[in-house]
């Protein structure tokens, strides 16, 4: 795998509460994944590793925390992203 990474980030601090958000953009080229495929003779789901073209990954995170007691800090992510995988013929 070869893998193109490019991140954009921003972190707030204040008071006891940290918001951290981003964007992101991933290429990676000769991609190894699984793939599942379905056997039609026995009607059952194989699972092997592969190449692939590539995968493209487009998203944005956002990340929440805040320390509510000296012995308690809570912390919510979400992560929303989109991604496209290019296989190949044989498979």
């Amino acid at each position: 795998e070869f893998i193109n990474s490019f991140d954009l980030g921003y972190t707030l601090i204040k008071n006891k509460r940290t918001i951290f958000s981003s964007l992101y953009y991933r290429n990676v080229e000769n991609a190894i994944r699984r793939y599942n495929f379905l056997d039609s003779n026995t009607n059952v789901i194989n699972s092997t590793y592969s190449n692939f073209s590539g995968v493209n990954f487009v998203g944005m995170e956002f990340i929440y925390e805040e320390q509510l007691a000296k012995w308690f800090k809570i912390t919510s992510t979400l992560n929303i992203f989109y991604n496209s995988i290019k296989g190949n013929e044989q498979l």
